[in-house]
């Protein structure tokens, strides 16, 4: 669902979204592949296609790591962010359509509250 809405209306799909979406929020706009992986909860050859196919598109790129040459770095290029920005409102309007609209105030303080939990932890 998201994930349609998205590709339909940004030419993202929600694994490219997100991916580009972490890497925002990275020092730098950098992490290493195998953080990047863990942090998405996807494995390593899941997100090297990922960043592969964002590298082709000019909106990353991958660089050996400086700390740990066996690993590589993706780095947010400014393409990039330009483009995660323009699909942020494609994403959050499908979100709230496909998921929180069919959630009562009840049922939203309640998931809310199971959030923070989990992100307490």
């Amino acid at each position: 669902m998201v994930d349609h809405d998205l590709s339909q209306e940004s030419d993202l799909s929600l694994s490219e979204y997100v991916a580009l979406w972490r890497l925002s929020q990275a020092v730098d706009g950098r992490l290493r592949l195998a953080e990047l992986a863990s942090s998405l909860r996807v494995t390593p050859g899941r997100i090297s296609r990922v960043v592969a196919k964002l590298e082709k598109r000019g909106f990353v790129v991958r660089e050996p790591d400086d700390d740990d040459h066996r690993g590589w770095n993706a780095v947010l290029l400014g393409v990039g962010r330009t483009c995660l920005t323009q699909s942020e409102h494609a994403y959050v309007a499908s979100a709230r359509r496909n998921f929180f609209d069919h959630l009562n105030d009840q049922q939203l303080r309640f998931l809310s509250s199971l959030l923070a939990s989990i992100t307490a932890n």
